[in-house]
């Protein structure tokens, strides 16, 4: 899951200089869903990513200013914890809000969504991580 941040922020810091300091505006906001879409370019072509021994990121889209990361969980190789998902937000919105170049981008209103789904793609979770989520 790490790796997968770590990417994040390295595409969000290519693109952060285009996008002025001031609040949202339309201007604003144009240049952020610019800036997703061309996340989208660069991380697709990798797909699919192993982030862990349990994890792969299987696709990456963008809408308007949310980027969504859907990751396939190989549950056949653990036992799910029913808490699952709280445990996946926690440890995503800490690294991600640790990386300043994504930390930018949020308070400029840019919105990363993760979504996890078992190897029979029945959804097993999602959450968005935003500006607000790093204190």
């Amino acid at each position: 899951m790490r790796r997968a941040v770590l990417l994040l922020g390295a595409i969000a810091a290519v693109w952060l200089p285009a996008v002025p300091a001031a609040a949202q505006s339309d201007a604003d906001r144009k240049v952020i869903e610019a800036g997703q879409k061309e996340g989208v370019k660069r991380i697709k072509p990798t797909l699919p990513q192993k982030i862990d021994d349990f994890t792969t990121l299987v696709d990456v889209v963008a809408s308007g200013v949310i980027l969504t990361y859907t990751f396939s969980v190989d549950t056949t190789k653990f036992k799910m914890m029913p808490d699952f998902i709280e445990r996946v937000r926690k440890n995503s919105t800490s690294t991600a809000c640790k990386n300043d170049s994504m930390v930018k981008v949020m308070k400029m209103g840019a919105i990363y969504r993760y979504t996890y789904f078992d190897p029979k793609s029945q959804p097993l979770g999602q959450f968005d991580v935003k500006s607000t989520d790093c204190g």
